[in-house]
């Protein structure tokens, strides 16, 4: 696997960055929204200067889209289209009395909608269409919180609680909104241990934890496979070994290659970023770094990006040829 580093020595609090032309330039985002050039080794255009802006780019890599929490309890949700090598603001808009911390944006994949969703409570829809942003989704009940994946157009919604056991599981809506399916779990625990989830195919759901729950705790970190018809377990569960004293974070590629972790050491006040493929259940690459990193895949799976004190680039088309 090749690995490029550049420019070491940053500190900067980046959110998730996106990867772009063939792994050749990237979207950073703190301080400003800019275009890095991997080949260059520098950055060649601020798109804007919005200190917490968070971007998707959508998957003909035409479109831009930010979404950026104000002060003032609300989200500023603006497009950009790519005209040659720039991207120039086409569309804005401000959604009043939210903030967001939850996931997306995500394009669908006529690129006619960007899916988002704020305060873990609500799922929003945005049409570069009609320029209009709806709400399509809410929490029902006080106590869930809830993560939010696309793939193939449907969006995953997966309930934690901590409260009624009954209130956690499921809820998978088509792009209009309408609910496709709607599960429930009867026993809480599965779910208020959940540290990340996805889509894993049009018919699994993946779901990370930090343990078997009936289980004591050990030196392995587990991921399980569920039926997104019934959300029994779909297969084995896949245990790896833990890199740190704790998970912090797990990034799913789109093409669902592979999956990322980002694991916190207390000793040595670092982070270990390891890379694993689904497809041979094994650990593909590791890297450390001292500061908190964010890492991303390229739309294609081609490409992983993670910014850190340093930026590192890993081609991972090199796998099967090694």
């Amino acid at each position: 696997m090749k690995i490029h580093q550049y420019m070491q020595g940053r500190a900067v609090r980046y959110f998730k960055p996106v990867i772009f032309d063939d792994g050749n330039k990237v979207i950073l985002s703190g301080g400003g929204l800019r275009i890095f050039d991997c080949q260059k080794e520098k950055f060649v255009q601020t798109i804007s200067r919005l200190c917490n802006a968070i971007s998707g780019l959508s998957y003909s890599e035409s479109k831009l889209f930010v979404i950026n929490a104000t002060s003032k309890g609300s989200v500023i949700c603006i497009i950009y289209e790519r005209i040659g090598e720039t991207f120039c603001e086409m569309q804005r808009q401000t959604i009043k009395g939210v903030n967001t911390d939850g996931g997306g944006p995500y394009f669908s994949s006529d690129e006619k909608y960007v899916f988002f969703c704020t305060e873990s409570r609500r799922v929003w829809r945005y049409s570069l269409e009609d320029k209009t942003c709806t709400c399509i989704y809410e929490r029902e009940y006080s106590d869930q919180s809830f993560f939010l994946d696309v793939y193939a157009d449907q969006l995953l919604i997966i309930l934690r609680t901590s409260g009624q056991d009954d209130h956690c599981g499921i809820d998978v809506l088509d792009k209009d909104g309408t609910c496709l399916k709607s599960l429930r779990y009867h026993d809480a625990r599965v779910n208020r241990e959940i540290l990340r989830g996805g889509w894993l195919n049009e018919d699994e759901v993946l779901m990370v934890y930090p343990r078997i729950y009936d289980e004591p705790y050990d030196d392995h970190q587990i991921i399980q496979w569920r039926s997104a018809v019934s959300l029994k377990h779909a297969a084995n569960n896949w245990k790896i070994e833990r890199a740190g004293n704790g998970l912090s974070s797990v990034c799913i590629s789109p093409m669902r290659n592979y999956i990322a972790y980002i694991w916190i050491n207390m000793e040595s006040v670092g982070y270990k970023v390891g890379i694993y493929s689904f497809q041979s259940l094994q650990k593909i690459a590791e890297f450390a770094v001292e500061h908190y990193p964010n890492a991303t895949f390229s739309n294609d799976d081609k490409y992983f990006f993670l910014c850190s004190d340093k930026y590192l680039k890993a081609d991972l088309t090199m796998i099967d040829k090694e």
